[in-house]
């Protein structure tokens, strides 16, 4: 039987197809498109639905079609919990596609990163996983199958991108402002205690810790298997800063191991990883390639 999970996210589309066996699954395709939905969020909370939207999922179904997929779970996270038309948005999917739109809740999403991001990891020990995405960044605090305590932080690549309106290089001054305000950011919300004791190993899941492992790898071909588990410090992460900072959003397209569509928001995802290993007093932190995708095989589909 072919199961898939589509998770459309604030900044990418993304789509697993697997095949269920009798006591596992084996992936038979993982597919990405950078949307950048969150760009058309306005200040009324209208969510105008752009071209790309519908040719990313005309994509997507038709990969379900091909490869015969039987089931489907399709979530929709920070855009659209915060479009104030998600009804009509949910309506629309339904008869365009005939498949219905889960848009899911902070704590959901949360619980689907983790499952998903230590899913590739010893599963005993205590990590705090952080998800930055394009519209809220999700901090879960996770062992196992239990999840301790967990945050979602009004914050993101996309954004950031509009507050701020840069997307070319960055002047010292740049760099600052945006640093401080991501750190005043994670200062003034209240962070539970129980993230505080400082006791876990950090793993940074979704695009922008992938990408800066696949330039850290100089990876000319993206390599899932080998992104996951890659560790990766404060100081390589800042000299990947500082060069991708001082470039037009074009010339780091000629950065190996950047993701095209990432160009215009990296800097931003970079800073506010950068922020949060630093707000809990840790050096270095390990790359994990899975997430909400990954969580719903966890969460929904029984092996």
């Amino acid at each position: 039987m072919k199961i898939a999970a589509v998770d459309l996210g604030t900044n990418a589309f993304r789509v697993l197809i697997q095949e269920k066996h009798r006591k596992s699954y084996s992936n038979i395709l993982k597919y990405r498109e950078i949307v950048g939905l969150g760009k058309y969020l306005y200040h009324d909370n209208e969510l105008r639905l752009p071209k790309k939207y519908y040719s990313a999922l005309n994509k997507i179904f038709l990969l379900l079609k091909k490869y015969n997929v039987e089931k489907v779970k399709i979530v929709g996270t920070s855009v659209f919990r915060d479009a104030a038309n998600k009804k009509q948005i949910k309506s629309e999917f339904f008869s365009k596609w005939k498949y219905k739109l889960n848009i899911v809740s902070s704590k959901i999403e949360a619980e689907l990163t983790a499952k998903g991001a230590i899913s590739k990891f010893t599963k005993k020990n205590k990590y705090l996983v952080v998800d930055i995405g394009g519209g809220s960044t999700e901090l879960v605090l996770v062992r196992g199958d239990t999840i301790y305590s967990y945050i979602s932080l009004d914050i993101g690549v996309v954004k950031m991108l509009k507050k701020f309106n840069n997307h070319n290089k960055y002047s010292i001054n740049d760099l600052t402002e945006i640093s401080e305000y991501v750190a005043n950011f994670l200062n003034f919300n209240k962070i539970d205690k129980k993230f505080l004791n400082n006791d876990f190993t950090i793993i940074m899941n979704a695009g922008t810790p992938t990408t800066l492992a696949a330039i850290d790898l100089k990876m000319e071909q993206y390599d899932e298997k080998k992104i996951s588990g890659h560790k990766m410090g404060l100081a390589k992460t800042h000299k990947i800063l500082n060069l991708l900072s001082k470039m037009t959003w074009r010339e780091r397209l000629n950065i190996v191991g950047l993701e095209k569509g990432r160009e215009k928001v990296i800097v931003f995802g970079i800073i506010i990883l950068i922020k949060i290993v630093e707000f809990f007093n840790k050096k270095n932190y390990l790359v994990s390639d899975s997430g909400v995708l990954e969580g719903i095989f966890e969460k929904y589909f029984e092996i």
